[in-house]
Order: structure tokens, then sequence, then C-alpha cells
């Protein structure tokens, strides 16, 4: 029940409403749609009983005139309710929290008019809504009229002079994305479109205030990861913060992706379109999620594992049947390059491999004509490079599966993979992922992982320092742009050096399986391996794979519990085993 809409006080206001009504129409209706605004329940009344006095002290007050004693003590008696009613969340708040509501509680008793009071008090609610800290803030000091008191009630800020509130921020996200050079926008649809516009789209830009941005960064760190995807099939945005048993996005994916493109955004705004918002918003929110920085960072591979992966069965058959060319050659030039999977799998095999100098290179830029679907991007401008072919590489006749693609006027090096959203790697790296997974061989120890194709870039470093290739020649191969990645910068040289460095690369220990393909009868390759909806996962099972799930299964682990440890995806599971429960149906049926 709405105590205030049956209470009294409510239409003695619509009393003092109607007495402005002949000399100020326009203040009437303002004070009308104030008691409008005014919440139910004792904290209504409490509100209205302290405008009333504030009004009307005696009865008849000008607005704007100084609070009498007796208003002034509705006021205090309106914040001991608020604080009353928030107590089990006061008694959840750090110190911190207390201090500013303590400082905010002040405010409202120093208040000396109308509108400062409604303010502090509005201020003390939106304190008591947070739980994000942040300075408090002091009501305006200058005597304002209802309509400003209105204004403080309401949801939307009081619109600033000069910024034009018809300006959304999905309106905004649009304009900005389409500022965005195309090589640039890869990221964004994601973090603006898929996050940012969902969570404040429909609100004014001049309307955002760093309260907003607290929370929307604190919130970010809480999804799990492939939080999109699962979007994508239906669930609700806002039921995927927090979830329990999820594993959460990583710091680094929080500050260089979404923190970083947020802040680019409002930043862009405020710079180019300080009509739609004038404010600076501060981006300091540091990263408190579940993840440590580093717990998937990738380790080079051991020899025992380069032996299973390049001499074993797997490694056989690709070499021995044509149609796994692609994967036969993928592992050799990640081997061989230490280049990052979407560097390698971007490749245009009529442009980008050449002879130069002497040199038959890799020539790893995104200005060079792509194949049909594929966006050409690189990491940073050390990233774009000329990358000498590994003489082990030539020995193994690459290069005629190379001109075996020039002579079909193919545009991709491995083009059994399809691109998606414009990347060529993801389809290419979620099959090595599943193949290491498949072999037994990724490791998940935090901080020395073996997950994918980035442990190729650990391993050509880790075996290049121990064949003396020098560290400034290295960095030249492998295209990083800190020199903290491996200890060192070094002078650019020519092809022919580079490539007699690169030379000295060796794995010892490593013997290669080497392919006997007939490019003459080679199949058409076609782009049939897409990219997995959701990482992490294989939409296949083998039937040793289906014996130990059926295993799990029938122990009564849950379906999720048995994919995480298996590497499976949860509909695989599903549609291969039966639940213990499903069996003892099944056998009722039959002795019935």
């Amino acid at each position: 029940m709405n105590l205030f809409q049956t209470s009294p006080i409510r239409q003695q206001l619509l009393d003092h409403a109607d007495q402005l009504e002949q000399d100020q129409p326009a203040e009437a209706a303002e004070l009308r749609n104030l008691v409008s605004l005014i919440p139910g329940g004792l904290e209504g009344i409490a509100m209205a009983a302290s405008l009333l006095k504030a009004l009307a002290p005696d009865e008849v007050a000008p607005v704007g005139k100084p609070l009498s004693l007796a208003a002034r003590k509705q006021v205090v008696r309106l914040q001991r309710l608020v604080e009353e009613a928030e107590t089990a969340k006061l008694n959840t708040l750090a110190d911190a929290r207390r201090t500013e509501l303590r400082l905010e509680a002040v405010e409202v008793k120093a208040a000396q008019d109308v509108s400062r009071c409604i303010a502090a008090l509005n201020v003390l609610k939106g304190r008591l809504q947070s739980t994000s800290p942040m300075a408090p803030v002091v009501a305006p000091s200058h005597h304002t009229p209802v309509a400003s008191s209105l204004a403080l009630l309401s949801d939307t800020p009081t619109p600033e002079p000069g910024v034009d509130m018809s300006v959304t921020v999905a309106d905004a996200v649009e304009w900005f994305i389409s500022q965005l050079p195309e090589d640039k926008k890869s990221s964004y649809p994601l973090t603006l479109g898929k996050f940012l516009v969902p969570m404040l789209g429909g609100r004014p830009m001049g309307s955002i205030r760093q309260r907003d941005i607290a929370d929307l960064l604190r919130k970010v760190q809480t999804l799990p990861t492939g939080w999109s995807y699962l979007v994508e099939k239906g669930q609700p945005l806002s039921e995927l913060f927090g979830q329990p048993g999820e594993e959460r996005i990583s710091p680094a994916t929080y500050s260089r992706k979404y923190k970083t493109n947020i802040k680019h955004f409002f930043d862009t705004i405020k710079c180019d379109k300080s009509e739609w918002c004038q404010h600076t918003f501060d981006f300091g929110i540091k990263y408190t999620g579940s993840r440590e920085a580093g717990a998937k960072k990738q380790r080079p591979m051991k020899l025992a594992e380069l032996k299973q992966l390049f001499e074993g069965q797997e490694a056989q058959r690709f070499a021995q049947d044509v149609r796994f060319a692609p994967n036969y050659w993928l592992q050799l030039v990640g081997l061989f390059t230490g280049a990052r999977i979407n560097e390698v799998c971007q490749l245009n095999p009529l442009v980008d491999i050449h002879e130069e100098d002497g040199v038959w290179i890799f020539h790893v830029t995104e200005d060079s004509e792509a194949a049909e679907d594929i966006k050409k991007s690189v990491k940073n401008t050390p990233s774009q490079r000329k990358v000498p072919i590994h003489r082990e590489l030539i020995r193994l006749v690459f290069l005629q599966y190379v001109k075996w693609l020039q002579r079909h006027n193919i545009k991709q090096l491995f083009p059994r993979w399809a691109a998606k959203n414009g990347r060529a790697g993801e389809a290419a790296g979620d099959w090595f992922c599943d193949h290491i997974r498949n072999l037994g061989l990724r490791d998940e120890t935090p901080g020395k992982c073996l997950l994918g194709f980035h442990a190729f870039r650990h391993t050509l470093i880790r075996f290049a320092r121990e064949s003396d290739i020098q560290k400034g020649r290295l960095v030249q191969i492998v295209g990083h742009a800190e020199e903290d990645d491996h200890d060192g910068y070094g002078d650019g040289v020519s092809l022919p050096v580079l490539e007699e460095e690169l030379a000295k690369l060796r794995y010892e220990g490593l013997e290669l399986v080497e392919q006997t393909h007939d490019y003459s009868k080679a199949p058409d390759f076609t782009a049939t391996d897409k990219p997995r909806r959701k990482p992490g996962r294989v939409s296949s099972i083998s039937a040793e794979q289906i014996m130990e799930a059926q295993r799990l299964r029938d122990v009564g682990l849950p379906a999720k519990e048995i994919g995480l440890r298996l590497g499976l995806s949860l509909s695989v599971i599903r549609d291969n085993t039966v639940t213990p429960e499903n069996k003892r149906r099944r056998r009722g049926k039959m002795r019935a």
C-alpha cells in the first residue's frame, strides 16, 4: 500500500499548489510534478513533511526562504529514516563508505533553504543506493526554485548549459564507430556495441557521471569469458554478472580491451563532440576480479612435447595425406617463425610470400591485398616486418605448397579455415587448441600454460637464445614491441644478414616428418573448418571419450563438470551419454 498517496500531507501539498495557481501558475505546475515524484512509504511521508514545512512553516511562506526550526528537524528526521531503512546495507559497507555517508548527513543538516535541502537529501539517497565509493558531492549553495528540486529528485541530472540532452549513448557509439578506420574497428563492436550500449545506451550522453563509469568498469570485471556468445544465444547480459563457478575475464583483457576502448570513446566525445558531453572521467578503476595477472601465460614447449607434435601418428597422417597439407604446414610455419596465429593465417601467397634480395620471405603487413572476408591487421608497428623463410622449411619443400596455391590463385596461406569477423586465424587457432588437447599436451599450470598456437612464439624465442641468435635480430624476426618482451632491442639488419641469423635456429633432437604430398593431385581446399562459437570446447567425441564421460555420469558428476574435465562441449556430453536416472527409467520400461 502506498502510504504517501493516502496521507493528509499529500493533500496539503496539493492545496498549497492550488494557492500558487493564480499568481504563480508555473510554480504550481512544478510543485504538482514534484509531488508526483515523491516515493511511497515512510520515506515519502517524511520527505513530503519536510517539503511542506519548508514551503509553508507558518502555513504561508514563499519558496526559497530559510528553513524554520521545525522544517530543519523534519530534514534531520528524514535523514535518519533513510539511514535506518538501509541499516543492513550500511553494516556491510567499508569504513570509507561510512565516512562518505556521514559527510552527506552533515550536508543535509547544514541546508539552509528548500533547494539545498532536497539536493542534499537526494545525494545522500544516491549514496545509499550505490555500492561504489565516490567523493562526496556538496549540494549547490545558490537558491533555486521548485523546478530545480524537481530535477534533483528525477533520475536524469539537470541539463548543463550548452549540452544537447537529445543525444543518447547509443547515438554517440554509432557516430564514434563510424569515424574509426576500418582496420581499427574489430574490438569496438564488442566493448561498445554489446556491452556499453546495453548498459547505458538509452541514457543521454550529458547525463553520464563518474559513478556510472565506476559501476560500469566494476561490472565488466565480473563477466565470464565468452559472455558475448551467451548473449547471442539469448541470455540477458544482466544475468551474467558475477555468475558463480564461471571463469572471469582476465586483468589484461579488462585493461587493454574494455577500459581502453571505453576511455577512448568518452575522450573522443569530450574532444570532438563537447556539445554532447562536457565531463572528463577518471578511468583509474583497478582490476579486482578473480583472475590473477599472467595466470594463462604460455610457456615454451619442451622437446618431448615437440617430438609428440611433429613425430607422432597425427604428424605422419598430416605428412602423407595431401588433404591435410594446411594442418601440416601451419604448425611448421609457427615453429620456424614464432609469428602470431592471425599473422600467418592472413598471409596472401600471391603477394606476401616472395623472394627479395635473394631471400625468400614472409611479408607480415596489413597493407597488401587480402583474401575475401579477411581484414588484415597487425598488433603494432613493429609487427609489420619481413621474416626470412627458414632453410628447414625450404628443405621440406614448403615453396612447392606455396606455388600450388599461387597457381590456383588462392589468396590465403591456409585456406581450410574460414575467417570470422574478418580475422583469418580464429578457426585455425581453435583447431590447434583442440589438436594439442587431443594429444594430451594441454597444460593449464598457472603462469606456465600450454594452451594454443602462441606457445610457438615462446618456443622459438627460447630455442633462438639457445642457438645464440642475437637479441636485437630476434626482435626483428618476431616483431616484438617492447624490450621487456625478451630483454633487448637492436638495430634492423638487411634480409640476407637476418636470414643467416635465423639459420642458426636449431631444434636439436627433433626429427621432422617429411611430407609426401603430390600437389598435382591436391584437392580444392575449401574453408570448411569454421571457428567455434564458444572458445575452449570441441564439438566431436571419440569412443574412448564417450566411455570416460559415461563413467563420470554414472558416478553422478554433472554434465558441465564432465565437459570441463574432458574439454568437451555441454551439448556433446548430453548427446552421447545417459544419466543414471534415465538408465533406471529405460530398465523399468524394458521390464514392463
